[in-house]
């Protein structure tokens, strides 16, 4: 899937009006597996991004890269990545967004997944 841009692993730095506050970000391609959420379909309500929060943070705590599947947020024609959650988290976060139209999985470059095979992801 493309982003709408090439640029790989750039930071860029900007300012505010005032010219006190820089926000770093990175640009970069998309990593496998993963989730994308619309929430132009399906908005998040702050329950559901304090619970997807923690589930980031939990999986900050394990040094294994291997089990990892990368979440994207997709809203008003920009796509951001949010973070990673781990493999047995895939069942409670399907659960949590609760809308299957709002969400597409990606195994890999070329494996788009809809519906119920969202769920492979959780043996990613």
């Amino acid at each position: 899937m493309e982003l709408g841009f090439d640029v790989e692993d750039t930071i860029i730095e900007t300012e505010d009006d005032s010219g006190s506050v820089v926000h770093n970000y990175t640009i970069g391609d998309m990593e496998y597996p993963c989730f994308i959420v619309d929430t132009d379909l399906s908005p998040l309500p702050k329950y559901k991004l304090a619970a997807i929060n923690t589930m980031l943070k939990t999986s900050l705590r394990v040094d294994s890269l291997t089990d990892m599947v990368h979440i994207y947020l997709k809203g008003k024609g920009k796509v951001v990545k949010i973070g990673t959650i781990l493999a047995h988290q895939v069942l409670p976060f399907v659960d949590l967004i609760g809308n299957y139209d709002a969400m597409v999985g990606f195994f890999d470059a070329d494996t788009e997944l809809h519906n119920d095979m969202l769920l492979v992801l959780a043996t990613a």
